[in-house]
């Protein structure tokens, strides 16, 4: 089945299960003389939209009744005819009027074909479509911000701008190939403050991207260290559940251990990682490669520092000059003397038995989630891999610019960036204006059929 028809479509809309209300949503060419098989009073297309109440029957048969809210071409979500069905939510009702609206000739839509509509006839731009997904998605208010922003175009405007100076530095390209050496009297000039404008906004793009999927997926933090320092007493404080094994006996943890948490009202993910211990257990040590390599791939590190951690403080070291954040936390402190003896510059005392310290490590984590998640004021966040690569590609063409090849190269690679820039947008950069089925199922086939 192909999103490139105009068959009259139809989807429930809300979730499926008992409620107060359940809404089906029907679009294409004919929506209103359809449903009005349905119907004990007929209904109008309206001059943009209207309300009406209707008794919903059947071969006879009374269904339900139902509040219509109809839409002529233009208005509506899809910018098409366009009928929305609210009924009472009993699951007996809901199942019946799905089987009904297919047989008197609506198709049952695909997933995100509600937007791919609203696509096409012009209600959103192919970022905004992506934003109406991020807007369903969103787990917080810096999502739901963001994804609001994207869908009332900011973004699409921030693209706009980037492609209005690459079409600047394109012309002064083309000016100069308009001409002959002999001809051109000036000396060739290069677009440097349109080049670089481009570089610097698509790098912030870019960038944004991994704080937009810090926030969405959580920030990633480990619990790293030597076997037996308190690392699993720690996670288990964190979630408020017992989930990794506590026990005075090393190696309990014989490889990582991953859960969602909410740590400083943050959404985070979770690791417990294996003890950095010499061992000749074939399993144990691999436990501690995935527990190095658990560490690289995360944002922020919780580090129990201990007597013997020089080797480890080393390992530490290399990550933090490469610029990832650590904590240093020195656990179990309720074991030891009052006073200085045993404490660790630099280090937070905890003790998860007692809770001491343990307020001062969550507010330090907090303030370190904080950084990570950091964006300048107003700067727009991309919503999809799809934004990502695109933008990946022109910062790569721009970066060849600034290498100043001759102009014929530099014309080339500026209309290839402005070509995908305009696919950015549009979804599609060829002259017809077709998005390519490719396109269509990689942003449509992740929403649910209902949107």
């Amino acid at each position: 089945m192909s999103y490139l028809n105009d068959d009259p479509i139809y989807a429930l809309c809300t979730v499926y299960g008992v409620s107060a209300i359940a809404v089906f949503r029907v679009s294409g060419k004919g929506s209103v003389q359809l449903v009005n098989k349905l119907l004990s009073r007929r209904i109008s297309k309206p001059k943009d939209k209207a309300l009406a109440f209707r008794k919903l029957q059947y071969d006879g048969k009374p269904i339900d009744e139902a509040l219509l809210t109809i839409f002529s071409d233009g208005h509506g979500y899809t910018r098409e005819e366009c009928v929305e069905i609210s009924i009472h939510g009993s699951v007996f009702i809901i199942d019946l009027l799905d089987r009904i609206l297919g047989r008197i000739g609506f198709r049952k839509a695909l997933r995100g074909e509600f937007t791919y509509r609203a696509l096409r006839n012009g209600g959103l731009t192919m970022m905004q479509a992506e934003s109406v997904l991020s807007l369903i998605s969103s787990k917080n208010e810096d999502q739901q911000r963001n994804a609001l922003e994207s869908m009332a175009g900011a973004l699409d405007e921030s693209v706009s701008e980037i492609r209005a100076k690459l079409v600047s530095a394109a012309s002064v390209f083309e000016l100069q190939l308009d001409y002959s050496d002999d001809e051109y009297d000036e000396e060739p000039s290069f677009p440097s403050e349109e080049i670089s404008f481009a570089r610097d906004r698509v790098s912030a793009l870019i960038a944004g991207y991994e704080v937009s999927k810090r926030r969405f997926d959580g920030v990633r933090i480990v619990i790293f260290g030597k076997t037996n320092e308190g690392k699993s007493s720690l996670f288990n404080f964190l979630l408020k559940d017992s989930r990794s094994i506590v026990s005075p006996q090393r190696g309990t943890t014989r490889d990582y251990v991953g859960e969602e948490a909410v740590v400083a009202g943050q959404r985070v993910m979770l690791y417990d990682t294996a003890g950095l211990n010499e061992s000749d257990d074939v399993i144990e040590n691999e436990g501690i490669r995935r527990s190095l390599a658990k560490a690289e791939e995360s944002d922020l590190i919780v580090y129990f520092v201990s007597d013997d951690s020089a080797e480890y403080d080393k390992i530490i070291s290399r990550f933090e000059s490469d610029g990832k954040p650590v904590i240093r936390v020195r656990g179990k402190s309720d074991l030891r003397k009052h006073g200085e003896e045993g404490r660790v510059s630099g280090a937070i005392d905890i003790s998860c038995k007692t809770g001491e310290g343990v307020d001062e490590l969550i507010a330090e984590i907090s303030k370190r989630i904080s950084g990570i998640l950091k964006t300048d004021e107003g700067d727009m966040l991309l919503t999809s891999s799809r934004q990502e690569n695109i933008l990946r590609r022109v910062l790569a063409g721009i970066e060849r610019l600034e290498k100043r090849p001759p102009v014929e190269i530099c014309a080339m690679i500026a209309s290839e960036a402005i070509c995908d820039l305009t696919e950015l947008i549009r979804g599609t950069a060829s002259s017809s204006g077709e998005i390519s089925e490719e396109v269509l199922d990689e942003v449509f086939s992740r929403f649910c059929v209902g949107k």
